[in-house]
């Protein structure tokens, strides 16, 4: 059984009305079950399956992004979730992403539910179009390995906040980016004083310690089963303010 699954309590809570709504207590916080994800099918029962980027009218002057090429499927949830929080997407009970929305029924419906052909290319700013296919492929995948996904809300104006928590707590195995935040976050709260000092006398950090914050990366994508990462000496310098022009990194 995976950490993640022995952190949580999953329990029935009686509403009134008499309904029965199963909430995910996640480090303190109340989750709602939204629904179970199901996809659009044909009429012989086979799923949807959609290529966009081939539509794409521009595709000979831009590049698809690295979760461009189709297929991809058709999905969403009940429009009455037309608010703000963060929400949690379990397959087979385990959590694997978690996300905020200002709307979580447009993240999912017109976002992560039906994938545009503009989407699936690289246009200068496509950290969220690539992420709606990213989500998408993950969801198909999932349906035709006829496993469960199922998605779950916790109304917050904070979200920004709580999805952070709830990242570096649970480490959810498709919050690559993230992970590489919390990364950096600790590694700036454990040595704030060395990175302060050496943004403020322009000296350069000590290579043990860029080489701890290194290794910190390695560990992690190491523990979550990936044979590679990339790094990019240019973004490590800046994320940890070293401001010499000729940085150890």
């Amino acid at each position: 059984m995976s950490t993640v699954r022995v952190d949580l309590l999953l329990k029935e809570l009686q509403i009134y009305g008499g309904n029965v709504v199963s909430i995910k207590e996640l480090t303190g916080y109340s989750f709602e079950f939204v629904e179970e994800i199901v996809l659009n099918k044909n009429r012989d029962g086979t799923i949807q399956e959609q290529h966009p980027e081939l539509s794409y009218g521009k595709k000979e002057n831009t590049e698809l992004h690295k979760y461009g090429k189709g297929p991809f499927c058709r999905f969403s949830i009940h429009p009455k979730w037309c608010v703000s929080g963060v929400y949690a997407l379990y397959i087979d009970d385990e959590l694997v992403y978690v996300g905020q929305a200002l709307d979580l029924a447009k993240r999912w419906n017109t976002g992560y539910g039906n994938i545009s052909a503009r989407a699936c290319f690289s246009n200068g700013n496509s950290g969220g179009q690539s992420t709606n296919c990213k989500i998408n492929k993950i969801v198909l995948d999932s349906s035709k390995e006829r496993k469960s996904i199922k998605l779950y809300f916790y109304k917050t104006a904070d979200y920004h906040t709580v999805e952070k928590a709830l990242i570096e707590h649970f480490r959810p195995i498709y919050n690559v980016s993230m992970n590489r935040y919390v990364i950096k976050d600790k590694f700036k709260r454990a040595h704030s004083s060395a990175i302060r000092s050496s943004k403020i006398s322009g000296n350069k950090m000590g290579t043990e310690e860029i080489r701890e914050y290194i290794r910190d990366i390695f560990k992690t994508y190491k523990q979550k089963g990936n044979t590679e990462v990339v790094l990019i000496s240019g973004h490590i310098h800046r994320e940890l303010n070293l401001i010499s022009r000729m940085p150890p990194v």
